[in-house]
């Protein structure tokens, strides 16, 4: 979550049950927010304990697909209620059903029926047509959630408005989109549609456990990072430490590493894969810093003013431009460079756009964001980010420097769009907050390479089975439901 704070200290492995104020200490942002994550924690596990990964109380089961009349006439809603969803139907193809369902302990909830995304859908039928599959007109259909960060620019109603302007804490908002995937092999040879007998309709339930260890690869398939401080420089005086040694910051920072462009890690010699490849973003603020983005086209963006100048935006720096649906979708948005800035306006470096930018042309709630990385000379940008190449280290800024291991053979990693790393800096300890290798601790003088590789901090996503959607004549689709449903304790 890009918001404005301290450092993130939850850390599950230690197994807190609590935070405990006391009496005439300074109150941090890190305390009240480890209180909750504990909480949450406690909670979403003993519900997965309790149902599994994924279900929904039997009398209020949401995500269903409705593909027929006569699935919406059976739901018995009122003739206005009925007519209005069958004539929705009709031009959506697929409605979703309103309802509750777990996954991994976290709620979504549905108040009322939904479209399932048209090209989520579609290009997962086109890649089960062309893939040689048994059912090649059928996909599996599942149900993605997370937490995504809200803050005024996303809703104003959180902010106080008698404070005149200044924002006060954040929201996390749990986010849920219907999607579709094609069958993978082991997958396509357990289905046959229609299932009609008892043996058809169990084969399809164990599509369960195919779909856990789909779940499973996608978080374990990406990429790690390791993060530490410049390694020190042999001195002549041999009383002497070399500055680069040491964290030279003189504020506390909260470093925040962010994969912008999906892919794997370059080469680092072919040019031509060098366009696929994944790429990183960086801020010294966890990204926090960003305005609404109210008008303007071309190279002059009119947004919101910044809290303060040195939380701001100033000529040289990169920024991002995205809106609510690239969010959604974890697309990243187009970095571009600052020429000018003034109060409420930003003047685009239009060398550093491929065409010309308009506020029309983006959807609701749109936004610019500040990132810190920069040219030098030994780093070249790609279209604003930093290219990826394994166990390469990467220098931020003031001694902080990154790198991502390669896996071992034979195993790959994918990198997200929007998956990130923080890392604390503290001016006291002139060093950052980094985990280190349980060998380091025999060592009187641990190296960088010692700093434990770590995978993404987040954005967590978590998947739960749905069904499968089958193409049939006419047009039409079929759904065969693989939802799971619980009783109440008190039935």
């Amino acid at each position: 979550m890009k918001n404005d704070i301290t450092r993130d200290t939850f850390d599950r492995v230690k197994q807190f049950s609590r935070v405990l104020m006391q009496q005439g200490r300074v109150q941090l942002d890190a305390d009240w927010n480890e209180q909750v994550s504990i909480l949450l924690h406690y909670l979403r596990v003993l519900t997965t304990d309790m149902i599994g990964p994924g279900a929904g109380p039997e009398d209020a089961c949401g995500f269903e697909l409705f593909d027929s009349d006569a699935d919406i006439k059976a739901l018995k809603l009122g003739a206005d209620k009925e007519e209005e969803l069958i004539a929705r139907l009709k031009e959506e193809k697929v409605l979703i059903a309103p309802g509750r369902y777990y996954v991994n302990g976290i709620l979504a909830e549905i108040d009322d029926f939904a479209s399932i995304p048209q090209p989520s859908t579609q290009l997962a039928f086109e890649a089960a047509a062309a893939s040689g599959l048994t059912n090649k007109q059928a996909v599996l259909i599942y149900l993605d959630v997370w937490e995504r960060h809200v803050t005024p620019i996303e809703d104003d109603g959180i902010r106080e408005k008698a404070l005149g302007g200044p924002d006060t804490a954040t929201r996390a908002r749990i986010t849920w989109v219907v999607r579709a995937r094609e069958l993978r092999k082991e997958e396509d040879a357990m289905v046959k549609l229609p299932a009609t007998t008892k043996a058809e309709l169990a084969k399809l339930r164990d599509l369960h456990s195919k779909f856990d260890a789909w779940r499973e690869a996608q978080w374990t398939s990406r990429g790690l990072l390791r993060a530490g401080i410049e390694e020190q420089v042999e001195s002549g005086d041999p009383c002497v430490n070399s500055p680069e040694s040491v964290y030279r910051g003189m504020e506390n920072q909260l470093y925040r590493v962010e994969i912008h462009r999906r892919g794997p890690a370059w080469d680092g010699e072919t040019k031509a894969a060098m366009s696929n490849a994944a790429t990183f973003k960086w801020s010294r603020d966890n990204g926090s810093v960003a305005a609404a983005w109210l008008d303007g086209e071309g190279e002059i963006l009119k947004v919101t003013a910044s809290r303060d100048e040195a939380r701001g935006f100033a000529p040289g720096q990169w920024i991002e431009l995205s809106d609510d649906r690239q969010d959604l979708e974890s697309v990243p948005g187009t970095l571009v460079q600052l020429k000018e800035t003034e109060a409420g306006s930003l003047t685009i470096d239009q060398a550093t756009t491929k065409g010309i930018f308009a506020r029309k042309n983006f959807g609701n709630k749109a936004k610019v964001r500040r990132w810190d990385q920069e040219e030098t000379e030994v780093i070249t940008l790609d279209e604003g980010a930093i290219t990826i190449q394994y166990d390469k280290w990467f220098a931020l800024e003031d001694g902080v420097q990154i790198q991502f291991p390669a896996p071992a053979a034979p195993a790959t990693y994918k990198f997200h769009s929007g998956d990130y790393w923080l890392i604390p800096a503290r001016v006291v300890s002139r060093d950052i907050e980094w985990a280190w290798e349980e060998a380091s601790e025999k060592t009187t003088t641990p190296t960088i390479a010692q700093r434990r590789a770590l995978p993404p901090h987040g954005i967590k996503h978590h998947y739960a089975l749905l069904g499968l959607l089958a193409a049939a004549a006419g047009g039409a689709f079929e759904f065969t439901d693989l939802r799971r449903k619980i009783r109440a304790v008190s039935e």
